[in-house]
């Protein structure tokens, strides 16, 4: 049996967190928050996913930035599709300045069926 994929959401937010997790369980996809900068990275190299969400200002402004950068470094890390996440307009532009491969920026507020579309485009890439 095909397994869904696995999403990782990283902000420093539970109330989105929480928000996050059940619209993309309610669409079949395993999703799996993380809290915070502090060992985002680590966590989404243990556990591979298919897609990352992540929030560009969490507890201080470069931390979405600095994970981004992170998972650059690495080969294995390097081609997850990003969703970037954030209520600045400019995030978008800091992100495509560190030449991410596969990402979208989605400004705060948006809708579920906005991610969700952004979400099966960068899953079938």
């Amino acid at each position: 049996m095909h397994e869904p994929p696995l999403i990782v959401v990283v902000d420093d937010d539970r109330e989105f967190l929480k928000i996050m997790v059940a619209v993309l369980r309610l669409h079949h996809y395993r999703a799996l928050p993380h809290l915070g900068e502090e060992g985002a990275v680590d966590l989404i190299v243990s556990e591979a996913p298919s897609l990352v969400i992540v929030d560009m200002l969490m507890e201080h402004t470069e931390s979405g930035r600095r994970i981004i950068r992170e998972l650059q470094k690495s080969s294995a890390t390097a081609q997850i599709p990003t969703v970037v996440c954030s209520g600045e307009n400019r995030a978008g532009e800091k992100v495509a300045n560190l030449n991410v491969a596969h990402y979208v920026h989605l400004k705060k507020p948006f809708q579920p069926n906005e991610l969700l579309i952004v979400i099966e485009r960068l899953l079938k890439r």
